[in-house]
């Protein structure tokens, strides 16, 4: 009896697929994150989304959205793209895990060793970007010998503990520590930073960004990959090149690294190597290396996920970069982010909230002012500057999505700053559309903004003049 009435209980694919707002949202809040549920409720976007194309997806009201996060970028073909879709269809009938020697996976190592720089030919293939992070880690201290593993101050490679043990901020890391040990951070695009660090030769790998995503869309200094790539070499380190989020065209190159004509040790990627479809990520290396590290024996370094190459998955990847190099989208990519900076910058001139526009490609940052600045002194200063970061920015959002169906986010690391990552295929007419909405949303909040600070400047008087 308790089976059958359990069975009852089940929700079936037919009523997942009609779930009311309300029933979803209920669900959410008793077995998923409920602090994500009362967020999306607060900016209306609790309706269950029921279609996607291209760059637009649409709720069960029927109302269309404008994506300008894509999934944190993972969306690089936009949703659902044709070629991606039909190579789907033609590998239904195959069995998703192919055993013995897996002739798509061979396919797609090939694709990716002829696409990537430099002598980079040996591949691992993954299920996410956080397994190659870990797996790079395994790699680089495996193929060196050493302990020790550099990351950048702040960069994000992931939530496994090998991730966070990379990460500075304490947001991530403190509840799940000790981490990995032997890990240490230094400032990003700062190269004399990096040869101090690296002297004591002792440093097996160091992993960068090639453009920081949840840092805030910071963009090293011109020349700085490839100050990294001959320091590394001086001192017998692995230059670690995390693209799981920044590479497959997203700034404006097929690989990040490319526009310094770097060849870094390790390429790691991910995101849109399934074209928006299915999981995959892969780690790139050399034919040296993976032979230092013992790839071609039973101790191999590399994990061995169960899913990581599977027939779907491959069969994406391989349609992904057929369609990324016959449309030429890092080109467009390149050209329409060129576009959508030059639009941005000017909106900078007419906006003083904006302090900085930057980006490469389709990788752009809006960062705004904090309307807190100035609040210091007392413990009331102290907590409105913290309550102030990424207040603009949150509103910002909330606006876009609500009022203009425009879906962006902010970066992890850095709440004032908006992150753009469309499809690489977008259109520039959405690019204008999203340039006038966020015209029209900061003239819209400057009042809104100036009777906030005049209350919040308010309390603080009071607060100081009880405390004399």
């Amino acid at each position: 009896m308790a089976v059958a009435a359990s069975r009852k209980s089940l929700i079936s694919l037919e009523a997942a697929l009609a779930m009311t707002r309300e029933r979803n949202r209920e669900l959410h809040l008793r077995h998923l994150n409920p602090r994500f549920a009362r967020l999306l409720q607060l900016i209306d976007a609790d309706l269950p989304v029921v279609r996607a194309e291209g760059s637009y997806f649409w709720d069960s009201s029927g109302r269309r959205y404008l994506d300008f996060l894509t999934g944190f970028a993972a969306l690089g073909l936009g949703n659902g793209h044709p070629r991606v879709k039909d190579a789907l269809n033609r590998v239904e009938s195959m069995p998703v895990l192919i055993q013995g020697l897996n002739h798509l996976a061979a396919a797609l190592a090939h694709n990716l060793a002829a696409l990537a720089p430099g002598n980079l030919q040996r591949l691992y293939f993954a299920n996410s970007g956080t397994e190659t992070i870990d797996a790079s880690i395994k790699l680089a201290r495996a193929a060196t010998g050493r302990k020790k593993i550099l990351s950048c101050a702040g960069c994000f490679h992931g939530r496994s503990i090998g991730a966070l043990s990379l990460i500075g901020n304490p947001v991530f890391r403190e509840s799940f520590e000790p981490l990995v040990p032997e890990t240490s951070r230094v400032p990003y695009g700062d190269p004399y930073a990096l040869e101090l660090a690296l002297r004591g030769r002792d440093v097996a790998g160091f992993i960068l960004e090639p453009v920081q995503g949840e840092g805030g869309i910071n963009v090293p200094p011109t020349g700085y990959l490839r100050s990294a790539r001959e320091i590394c070499s001086r001192y017998g380190t692995l230059m670690i090149v995390d693209e799981v989020q920044a590479g497959l065209g997203r700034t404006g190159r097929l690989f990040a690294v490319d526009r310094e004509l770097v060849v870094p040790d390790i390429i790691l990627l991910g995101k849109s190597l399934g074209g928006g479809m299915v999981p995959i990520s892969a780690v790139i290396t050399t034919d040296s290396i993976f032979h230092a590290a013992g790839g071609s024996t039973p101790r191999s370094p590399l994990q061995t996920p169960t899913f990581g190459s599977n027939a779907r998955a491959c069969a994406a990847g391989i349609a992904t970069l057929e369609v990324m190099t016959e449309e030429n989208l890092p080109a467009r990519a390149d050209s329409n982010g060129d576009y959508f900076l030059t639009r941005l910058q000017q909106l900078k001139s007419r906006h003083s909230a904006i302090v900085d526009v930057r980006g490469q490609g389709l990788m752009i940052g809006v960062e705004f002012s904090n309307p807190t600045t100035g609040l210091s002194g007392n413990l009331l200063g102290g907590s409105l500057k913290r309550i102030g970061k990424g207040l603009l920015c949150g509103m910002v959002i909330r606006e876009l999505y609500i009022r203009h169906q425009i879906l962006t986010a902010y970066t992890l690391n850095n709440p004032d700053v908006l992150r753009f990552e469309p499809a690489l295929n977008v259109e520039r007419a959405d690019i204008d559309s999203v340039v006038e909405a966020l015209d029209e949303t900061l003239h819209s909040l400057k009042g809104y903004l100036r009777a906030t600070m005049t209350s919040l400047h308010g309390a603080r008087r009071t607060r100081t003049s009880s405390a004399k």
